[in-house]
């Protein structure tokens, strides 16, 4: 709940009761529990979460963080192939089952292994376009790789350009 003290400052309580009887008569007893600084910490994590997620989505390129079970921890919009739902926690070959025949798949087990993968040219099964991947490890404190960054650049306008010239 949010509390306006006397001195008019705001703080965040949490409360717990309980109904009980003393000598036959119903009582509530309670607490209030200050939680203003942990509703403070809670609402800069969102802040934070949400300015990661608005930079990411801004980004012209495809990206997608897959981790060591090959779910997608993370992606942004221009990556995810279904506009209308949140792909977070799906199975990476569940969510673009063709990567297996185009090569993607082996960079990104690659990249779990802690090689850092750039693709120069490759031809999308799922877009029909053409993209530019790179496939970065991403490692925590102890340099153990947890999750590949995928970011996928769309070349098909220089692919196709390079063709007409030919």
């Amino acid at each position: 709940y949010r509390i306006i003290r006397k001195d008019r400052r705001v703080i965040y309580v949490r409360n717990t009761a309980i109904l009980t009887e003393i000598d036959g008569s119903p009582i509530l007893i309670g607490t209030l529990q200050d939680i203003t600084a942990e509703k403070q910490i809670a609402d800069k994590l969102k802040e934070r979460t949400e300015f990661a997620e608005a930079i990411l989505n801004a980004s012209v390129d495809s990206i997608v963080v897959i981790d060591r079970q090959l779910k997608i921890l993370s992606a942004n919009k221009k990556a995810n192939p279904y506009p209308d739902r949140d792909i977070t926690g799906e199975d990476v070959l569940a969510v673009f089952p063709l990567i297996q025949q185009s090569g993607a798949y082996d960079d990104v087990l690659r990249a779990l292994k802690g090689e850092f993968v750039h693709n120069n040219e490759y031809y999308s099964l799922v877009r029909k376009r053409y993209y530019e991947n790179f496939f970065i490890p991403l490692r925590n404190q102890e340099n153990v790789v947890y999750a590949v960054v995928v970011v996928a650049h769309d070349i098909t306008d220089i692919i196709e350009a390079k063709k007409r010239v030919d």
